[in-house]
């Protein structure tokens, strides 16, 4: 009877503690860690208690498996550089190994909602002076392939206009350091060894050839030179295309512009057209206007805005290959720029 009592007590005890240990783990695995800004590593929010260069990195294939098609996808849709974001991906989410990466596949502590989808985070925020921890929302994605995208739409920021269609990965990390991604003096420098460590730059490669064989365009330059409702190139509808050799007359409007008129459906409109546009002029006795000449050429911005950079120009005729039209506009990316140009469509036939 009381060799039973023993056994008893001892088959409890063992029973309480393994409870115990089950409730310490669900706690220790249910305590989430906090997210805090860290300027280094980039804009996001990142845990506070981990170094992401202390993590043991146990399948890099797998984590480059699920963000591949993501960055290529970035590339498809933002021209970022497939290398670049996937490098990024590795120091942000510690090759995918941080809580918010795990649980919500967000990659780049990026807080709010996608598509109505979130995830709720302890986080530290700077108020009044101190640091507060708050409850808050981050984005959670289906897959990490979708956080990759969302991240190429971020870099469309005007701050980091400058690496958008730049195929040179070396200069895409330095740019990115240059405009304040991160504050990490090497940062760029970890970029770049990531990528020629585990060669992210084939996937650079893999996304220039779809890209060309299946997006490239043959087309011509027309004969035209646009007469504008205003002065700028972005006007995507011309009131006329004069061919070379027209003859027309001018007023002097601004430096780069001159101004007259034409009939649109039975009413006189203003027009501009571009001082380099019309050449020969002279002086119409009695008027302030000038008899010219027009000459036609089509123009290339490296900005979509179309007024100002970095910009060259093709005579009529010029045979040329260049992407789908977007917004109205065509563009092509030229190797010994590196750089993508852009044009309006009424000037590519």
């Amino acid at each position: 009877m009381k060799k039973l009592l023993i056994i008893s007590l001892l088959t409890c005890c063992l029973a309480f503690s393994s409870i115990l240990s089950y409730q310490s783990a669900f706690a220790a695995g249910n305590q989430m860690a906090t997210l805090k800004p860290n300027s280094e590593l980039g804009p996001g929010y990142y845990p506070t208690s981990e170094s992401r260069e202390a993590r043991a990195v146990t399948n890099t294939s797998a984590f480059l498996a699920s963000v591949k098609q993501g960055s290529i996808s970035g590339w498809e849709k933002y021209k970022i550089l497939p290398s670049i974001t996937s490098a990024q991906a590795i120091l942000e989410s510690g090759w995918g190994k941080s809580e918010l990466a795990t649980q919500a596949h967000n990659l780049f502590g990026v807080k709010g909602d996608f598509k109505g989808q979130y995830i709720m985070m302890p986080t530290l925020e700077y108020q009044n002076g101190k640091w507060v921890k708050i409850q808050a929302k981050f984005r959670k994605y289906p897959n990490k392939n979708m956080s990759m995208e969302d991240h190429g739409e971020f870099l469309q920021k005007s701050r980091y206009k400058n690496i958008v269609g730049v195929k040179d990965y070396q200069l895409v990390a330095k740019r990115l350091q240059q405009d304040g991604y991160a504050t990490d003096p090497q940062y760029a420098n970890k970029l770049i060894s990531l990528v020629k460590q585990y060669k992210l730059d084939a996937w650079d490669k893999e996304a220039f050839s779809t890209e060309q064989s299946s997006n490239s365009i043959k087309a011509s330059v027309v004969d035209g030179a646009p007469l504008l409702h205003s002065t700028n190139f972005n006007d995507r509808n011309p009131l006329r295309m004069w061919r070379t050799g027209t003859k027309i007359q001018v007023r002097k409007y601004s430096p780069y512009w001159y101004k007259t008129s034409v009939q649109v459906n039975g009413k006189w409109v203003n027009g501009y057209i571009y001082h380099s546009m019309v050449v020969g002029l002279k002086p119409v006795k009695g008027t302030d206007k000038f008899s010219g000449t027009v000459k036609a050429f089509s123009i290339w911005w490296d900005s979509t805005r179309l007024n100002g950079g970095s910009l060259f120009t093709y005579n009529p005729r010029t045979s040329l290959r260049h992407y789908p039209s977007k917004n109205g506009l065509k563009s092509a990316y030229y190797p010994n720029r590196k750089k993508v140009f852009y044009t309006p469509d009424y000037w590519l036939k």
